[in-house]
């Protein structure tokens, strides 16, 4: 009896430090993620005043399809990596040699494979420059691919610090380079040029602090890790293309007066996807930290870590789309231009779709992953594809742009439903429906405060703020949040699961 509830007491001082840590961890990641978003949409917007919504549109697809490209071609091997290495930080070395060794060993097959692909590629997506473009583009495949694998063994080391540095120097380096371009005229090429001299310097920043061990070659720790990335790596399939199949359809099968429409979506998209940072922000801390509790057998920290996320997930998300629905075409004149206003329709729908849905998909399929759910995860992920095509192939071919955005809403909305109701089954509730009810309401009153202001250009950023701040404000007092979730921010004490939480952010 004193041996169990010695270990129990264990236990419960040990979720309160993990906890601890994966907030600070998860602050920094956010920070670095927030100023990732920040200069991504600095360079959208340069380019899109530059290029116009055409060759924007252009821009948006070869850059889609890189992104999905790298993030599929990971195979999930350098997850799998860092998974291991936090389960098991005595074969960490060759781990990580190992993860490394097969990384890139795919990334450059993967390189091959695109570059010879590139003419069918161009022929399907009607890309005006063609194969050239593209093939320019797919040299950021191996490079950033060892920026990533990289970056995930000093994830399992928990160097968050330095980890959320490469991501500000990448971001930097991005914003500096398409800064000089707007002084000579920027060029679809140039955009591309610029986008892999970031991944280079972020790739030899970070390589300098992971030093030469796992730059050895060893296949020893292979098969274990082949066997965690499958389900890893056919999840990050399935959660790249939910996002991107409407986009894809639009543009392989949409018929449009003209180039524009293609140009509106993308800039519609760059909106509506600036939530985002907070599913990659939390994602990488997540994974590592619940594992490491799974390992320890510590389902309290867990549980805890779960109302944390998913509470936070609604506080932040549900607000920013309302504001970016009321909104939309003042926030696309303000970034873009009165050019893109037509898009106003597109990112009300998809502001829901991609910054509410698709960012709290993302962040329920890590739990389920670090949780030792990646198989169920996976599955899902990869269940839910026919489903956005057959959504995105009927709303293009009724709707054209405005069903692509409303397929993508319907299937995002089904996806979170679905990763929802694993994780109750698995882990019992993890919210209450009066905290839930709270938050609705009170992003309801910002959202009819805004849509009763007239605000444009700059005084649009000062009413945003403002009613940011009031509503964040609100918080305390609606009991949505408590002094443990400030005790956490500090590195006070946290509170166990169902305890002083239910007590001081409220019993719903």
């Amino acid at each position: 009896m004193n041996a169990t509830r010695a270990a129990q007491g264990a236990a419960g001082a040990a979720a309160p430090e993990m906890v601890r840590r994966l907030v600070q961890g998860s602050v920094l990641h956010l920070s670095a993620q927030l100023f990732l978003t920040l200069c991504t949409y600095v360079v959208a917007v340069v380019l899109a005043r530059s290029l116009g919504p055409a060759a924007f549109g252009t821009y948006g697809i070869v850059y889609s399809l890189l992104m999905t490209t790298e993030s599929v071609g990971r195979f999930g091997i350098p997850q799998a990596s860092g998974k291991l290495m936090a389960e098991l930080p005595a074969q960490h070395d060759r781990i990580a040699a190992s993860g490394l060794t097969i990384s890139l060993s795919a990334y450059l097959v993967l390189f091959a494979g695109m570059w010879l692909a590139a003419p069918a590629i161009a022929a399907i997506f009607g890309i005006p420059e063609g194969a050239g473009l593209l093939r320019l583009a797919f040299w950021d495949i191996p490079i950033y691919g060892a920026f990533f694998v990289l970056w995930h063994i000093l994830n399992a080391r928990r160097r968050f610090l330095i980890e959320s540095t490469s991501f500000v120097l990448y971001a930097l380096t991005k914003v500096v380079g398409i800064s000089i371009l707007v002084w000579i005229g920027p060029t679809l090429r140039d955009a591309f040029i610029v986008n892999i001299a970031s991944s280079l310097v972020a790739a030899l920043f970070i390589g300098w602090f992971v030093g030469r061990m796992p730059w050895r070659f060893s296949l020893a720790e292979s098969r274990r890790i082949m066997q965690l990335a499958m389900p890893i790596g056919i999840l990050t399939v399935g959660l790249q293309l939910l996002p991107t199949i409407d986009l894809w359809m639009l543009s392989a099968i949409g018929n449009y007066p003209d180039d524009a429409v293609r140009g509106y979506y993308v800039a519609a998209l760059s909106i509506a996807r600036i939530p985002n940072f907070i599913s990659n922000g939390l994602n990488a801390v997540l994974v590592t930290s619940i594992a490491s509790a799974m390992g320890a057998g510590d389902r309290v920290a867990v549980q805890r870590v779960m109302e944390l996320t998913v509470r936070f997930l609604l506080v932040a998300l549900l607000p920013a789309g309302a504001l970016i629905a009321v909104n939309a075409r003042d926030i696309l004149t303000l970034l873009f231009s009165p050019e893109f206003a037509p898009a106003a329709p597109l990112l009300a729908v998809l502001g829901f779709a991609q910054g509410v849905c698709m960012t709290s998909f993302g962040t329920l399929l890590s739990i389920m992953t670090g949780g030792r759910q990646a198989k169920t995860a996976s599955r899902l992920a990869m269940a839910l594809v026919p489903i956005v095509i057959l959504f995105s192939l009927v709303g293009v071919s009724l709707f054209g742009a405005l069903g692509a955005a409303v397929a993508s809403l319907l299937s995002c909305a089904t996806a979170v439903v679905g990763a929802g109701m694993l994780l109750w089954r698995e882990y019992g509730s993890f919210t209450r429906a009066g905290m839930v009810l709270r938050i609705v309401l009170a992003t309801l009153a910002a959202a009819v405060v805004s849509a009763h202001i007239e605000a444009e250009g700059v005084w649009l950023l000062v009413e945003l703020v403002l009613i940011g701040l009031v509503y964040l404000a609100a918080l305390p007092v609606l009991g949505i949040v408590g002094r443990s979730d400030l005790d956490v921010l500090r590195g006070g004490k946290v509170a166990g699961a169902g305890g002083q939480v239910a007590a001081e952010a409220g019993d719903g």
